[in-house]
């Protein structure tokens, strides 16, 4: 009977660690606010740039795509999106 009732707890645990590993796989991260709110904290702390810096593009930019017609897409962080022009 007490092995019974520890096979039965076994499976159990097994059973709630399958589901927690199937619900960690398909989670879905939603911080685009403490992210919005980090890159604030970040620009605030920043004065006019007259040169690339590095080290801030690498903690707030994500993605930059450049498209034909002089355009650049870029990504924040926070999933936001911007779109400009540039000159060669």
């Amino acid at each position: 009977m007490k092995e019974e009732q520890e096979s039965t707890e076994t499976d159990l645990i097994k059973l709630l660690y399958e589901r927690a590993e199937e619900r960690y796989r398909t989670l879905e991260v939603r911080d685009e606010e403490f992210r919005a709110e980090e890159i604030k904290n970040i620009l605030a702390e920043k004065k006019k740039l007259e040169t690339f810096d590095e080290n801030l593009y690498r903690k707030i930019i994500a993605r930059i795509w450049v498209h034909g017609g002089n355009m650049a897409e870029v990504e924040l962080i926070n999933g936001s999106r911007v779109t400009a022009g540039y000159k060669d």
